[in-house]
């Protein structure tokens, strides 16, 4: 007894030692594991995008003996391009495209080409002088090297007219006008967007990604989408030299299969990478260190109790001597509850806001819906309590604050609360768009009006860099937000040229995302806002000239944006201001016919009888100094500020009274403009007060807001350490407790685990001794039955035979005779099948030393079996010519007593089942095909029966199974096939995706 404590402490520093040991082994081999899974996931993309690449080469390489056997008639061509497209929907376009003046009646250029516009194919002859398509790669590279080819990706603005707007990789086969000689080109055009669709969606793990590079290293698809065509993997190692991420590239280009382990985009990680198919590309899949030790780290967590339980067995001594102070522990034990208790007593009653996302907590829009039933105090108050309550995370509610200051025009709890809800990027993890807005929330309002030029552009380029590294839809399009926002700051900071530039890329980021997803309102109105707020700063600012670009971008966004589900009332507005904008431009740049024109097509819209449709014809007239027409709207504009019950500040001040001031001026009105003088004065002193008062509420607001959140960082302080303390004496409390109890848990557990390993080992032992006894009593009775069946019949006609004075005419006699032969085979045949299934169980290998064709297998099987004389079945052997000549080495009476038991049992279960009364209402069919692959050949046997469950899929080749006790056998036929099959190298399996009866496959090696 003085011993046990002591072997308990060595025996937990043997089990910490072993641990350790196994987290030192266990971390290669896990580590390993999911590298190989990480290669397999890699062929699986691969394999799936080879097989819709593999049918585009398909549909092409079948056109082409058509475009040549037709090559005298070129109207045909356009056919066949469309052909092409109609087959494979993936397709973006197709062009059959010939040398110049090959078609001496066309021309120098012919090319039939079809596109995808929208849902309907269009077929155009593309090529002029501005576009010779016999001098593009997608051409000459094929015709150059006489076969197939997959051209690198590239971008098409425009050809012909032809409008294409997208990245495409192109399928291109050479046509032939005679032997040796190439007269053309055929082309099967790939959306990029599409090939990287098939691989982006693809994400075997967490956080991971596929990528793919051409020949020259450069991205054909990557989830930044702004590498695609313009970088290498190597264009990053220009200005910071990057040896692992060179070496990378160079063994991806070079064609090599194989990974490394690098760090890439700021991301230590493992990259898995091979050959793209014959294409001279290379596809790799890029996964995170993190994701690869995931299940290192959940073992770990598996493993911490040994660990506490080891550290608990070493300090064995020391609760064997607490054990023995136990009058000292009785007096520690209860002042140690007593100090819990009171430290749980002292926390406060009031529920802290949970910060921790859930899913509920994404449900944003939700919450907005919510709030909007509530204002002012009410709309604050509500937001708090379900803060509170744990609906909403903090950062979230932070946004949805800062969101509603910067509604009702109080930027510094705006700035307070943007600031807050980004802090830490949490709102990023839970909310990203919710994110960006508030990063973009807070430059606006440094820019506008706090004034502090730098700050914004500050505020925009990290809200840039963040959303350049987001892949996703959302983080794409603020990323083009972003960049205008940085060309808003550099126009304020006077570098003009810049701010250009940036609106520039700006507009190529936000179309070229537009291109990829057509079909997204939001990608498409992204692009109208974005150019909307170009037209109005350069209008601002008088820059009339630089107009133009930026109304053409909006009106094509408009166009893109009609075709998808967008709101039809959103779609009118936009038009009406690009209207009112476009009049406004030809005003501005000496065009008054085409200005005049545009301004009444505005007027005649529903948006310029609203309030922001008044401001624009405001706007226009004074442009346009027609100060007349702008008075005589002057009711109309103040109609609809009291409708719209807009609040008197700065900005109304220089936007609406002035503007009807400086009207009154122009037009000699000047008692008119003294009156609106007078009212601007006094409404200048409404305002002030206004402000006033508004700011005071503000910092206000802001101060308590600050007190509360110092009581709270008080009390969540004093909570922490309250909470450690108690977490302190709950450990020391549990230790001394499972020290006390290991004894006795570790003896019931042993005990109780053999008990039930015992019991266990029973009842299968019984289940399985019921099953066999079950299955015995079935198959004797059911043989008993077979033999007696026969004998009967062969004990008959014995008698018949035997008789005296029987006379029997010669076609009794034959009757007779064929019916005792057939008994007689039949109690042989049982007799063999037992004697085959005494065997069944054998893993010996039989003896494969006949060269035998396949078909001659199958025609003895049939003979074998009888199949084909069935009365009650159609029987069809199906042969292909590659088939009709295998020659296989295997054992040939194995091998057709195998096939004859399959064929058997397709007969048997055609037939209704007599036991029943059934009758057979149509013929049925059984088919036998061969089929022959690289190493096998296949004896498919398919019925039309009563097939066999999914759920009985391999039961039925146990023995003595029979599914239906109602047709004859034994139970033993699939068995003793399958066992035949197998010994031969082969198997029998039944191929479950048929439902139409039953179809085995019986696969024998070819040698």
């Amino acid at each position: 007894m003085k011993k046990h404590p002591w072997i308990a402490a060595a025996f937990g520093a043997a089990l910490a030692l072993l641990l350790a040991a196994v987290l030192i082994y266990s971390r290669q081999i896990i580590q390993q594991q999911a590298m190989d899974d990480a290669v397999k996931s890699l062929q699986q993309v691969m394999e799936r995008t080879d097989r819709h690449l593999h049918q585009i080469e398909a549909a092409a390489d079948s056109l082409i003996p058509k475009i040549e056997q037709h090559i005298d008639q070129p109207d045909m061509m356009f056919a066949y391009s469309r052909e092409l497209l109609k087959q494979h929907p993936d397709l973006k376009g197709c062009s059959i495209s010939f040398d110049p003046y090959f078609y001496k009646e066309k021309g120098q250029y012919f090319s039939a080409y079809s596109y995808k516009k929208g849902n309907h194919i269009v077929t155009e002859q593309e090529g002029n002088d501005n576009y010779q398509y016999f001098y593009m790669d997608w051409y000459v590279i094929p015709r150059m090297l006489y076969h197939s080819y997959w051209i690198e990706p590239f971008a098409e603005k425009s050809t012909s007219g032809i409008v294409v707007n997208d990245i495409m990789t192109s399928y291109c086969q050479p046509i032939q006008g005679g032997p040796d000689k190439t007269v053309g080109i055929l082309s099967a055009d790939v959306p990029l967007s599409w090939l990287a669709d098939q691989i982006e969606n693809y994400q075997p793990m967490p956080k991971s990604y596929c990528m793919l590079l051409g020949r020259g290293g450069s991205y054909i698809v990557h989830p930044d989408s702004t590498r695609l065509l313009y970088e290498t993997i190597f264009t990053s190692t220009i200005e910071h030299p990057d040896t692992a991420l060179t070496s990378l590239g160079r063994a991806m280009t070079d064609g090599e299969t194989g990974y490394k382990s690098l760090r890439l985009d700021g991301v230590d990680s493992h990259v898995f990478y091979m050959p793209f198919r014959q294409t001279g590309w290379s596809i790799a899949l890029v996964c995170p260190n993190e994701v690869i030790l995931s299940n290192y780290r959940l073992l770990l967590y598996f493993l911490l109790p040994l660990i506490l339980l080891s550290i608990m067995l070493m300090f064995m001594p020391l609760w064997r001597l607490l054990f023995r102070r136990r009058h000292f522990a009785a007096v520690l034990l209860p002042l140690l509850v007593l100090t819990a208790t009171s430290c749980h007593n002292n926390q406060p009653n009031k529920q802290e806001a949970s910060d921790q996302p859930s899913p509920e907590e994404k449900a944003s829009d939700k919450i907005r819906e919510q709030l909007d039933a509530y204002e002012g105090n009410r709309w604050f108050q509500v937001l708090d309590s379900l803060e509170q309550a744990g609906k909403i995370a903090t950062c979230q509610a932070d946004y949805l604050r800062a969101s509603k200051y910067d509604e009702m025009e109080q930027f510094r709890s705006a700035l307070i609360f943007y600031n807050k809800a980004i802090e830490g990027d949490k709102l990023l993890h839970i909310d990203n768009a919710q994110y960006y807005d508030a990063v973009m929330g807070l430059s606006t309002i440094y820019l506008n009006n706090d004034n502090n030029v730098e700050l914004a552009l500050g505020t925009a380029t990290k809200g840039h860099e963040t959303a350049s590294k987001d892949s996703t839809l959302i983080g794409q399009d603020h990323t083009n937000q972003f960049i205008m926002e940085i060309g808003m700051c550099q126009m304020r900071l006077g570098r003009n040229d810049e701010a250009v530039q940036t609106f520039e890329n700006a507009r190529q980021g936000a179309e070229q995302l537009a291109q990829r997803y057509p079909q997204s309102p939001r990608c498409q109105e992204s692009c109208i806002l974005l150019a909307a707020n170009i037209i109005n700063y350069y209008m601002n600012i008088g820059w009339f000239d630089r107009v133009e670009p930026w109304l053409n971008m909006m009106e094509l966004a408009l166009e893109r944006y009609a075709a998808t589900n967008a709101p039809t009332q959103k779609y009118s507005n936009y038009l009406a201001t690009l209207t009112g904008d476009k009049a406004i431009m030809w005003a501005m740049t000496g065009h008054p016919e085409e200005a005049e024109a545009a301004y009444q097509k505005f007027l005649s819209t529903d948006y310029a009888k609203s309030f922001r449709g008044v401001y624009d014809q405001a706007f226009y007239l004074e442009m346009t100094e027609q100060w007349e027409k702008l008075l005589s709207i002057a009711l109309r504009i103040d109609s609809a500020e009291i409708k719209e019950g807009v609040t008197p500040t700065i900005d109304y001040l220089i936007t609406s009274p002035s503007t009807l001031f400086k009207a009154m001026l122009k037009t000699g009105r000047k008692e008119e403009a003294l009156q609106k003088a007078d009212q601007i004065i006094n409404l200048l002193d409404t305002v002030k007060a206004v402000q006033h008062r508004s700011d005071a509420e503000e910092l206000a607001v802001i101060y308590e807001t600050q007190q509360k959140e110092e009581e709270i960082a008080a009390q969540r302080a004093s909570l922490n350490s309250q909470r450690m303390q108690a977490i302190v004496v709950v450990v020391l409390l549990l230790l001394i407790f499972l020290g006390v109890l290991f004894e006795f848990y570790r003896k019931l557990r042993r005990a109780h685990t053999l008990l039930e390993i015992s019991y266990n080992n029973l009842v299968i032992a019984n289940e399985r001794a019921e099953e066999s006894s079950k299955m015995k009593t079935n198959f004797i009775r059911q043989i008993s039955h077979e033999i007696r069946t026969p004998l009967n019949i062969l004990s008959g006609f014995t008698q018949i035979i035997t008789m005296p004075d029987m006379k029997l005419d010669e076609a009794t006699r034959t009757d007779i005779n064929h019916k005792i032969v057939e008994n007689t085979d039949r109690i042989t045949g049982l007799v063999n099948k037992m004697l085959e299934l005494s065997d069944a169980s054998s893993q010996a290998v039989i003896d494969r030393t006949d060269n035998v064709l396949a078909v001659q297998i199958a025609a003895q099987a049939t003979d074998a079996s009888e199949v084909a004389n069935a009365k009650h079945l159609k029987f069809d052997l199906q042969v292909g010519d590659a088939e009709g000549a295998v020659t296989i080495t295997t054992n040939e009476q194995a091998a057709t007593r195998a096939l004859t038991m399959l064929l058997d049992n397709a007969r048997k279960f055609t037939r209704p089942a007599e036991a029943k009364n059934e009758k057979q209402t149509e013929q049925q069919q059984v088919t036998l095909t061969l089929k022959k692959t690289d190493s096998t050949i296949e004896f498919i046997v398919e019925d039309t029966g009563v097939g066999v469950p999914l759920s009985e899929a391999e039961h039925v080749f146990d023995e003595f199974v029979q599914l239906d006790e109602y047709y004859e056998g034994t139970g033993i036929g699939l068995t003793v096939a399958r066992s035949l099959a197998r010994r031969l190298g082969g198997d029998v399996v039944l191929d479950t995706t048929y439902t139409s009866g039953a179809r085995f496959v019986m696969t024998l090696p070819l040698a």
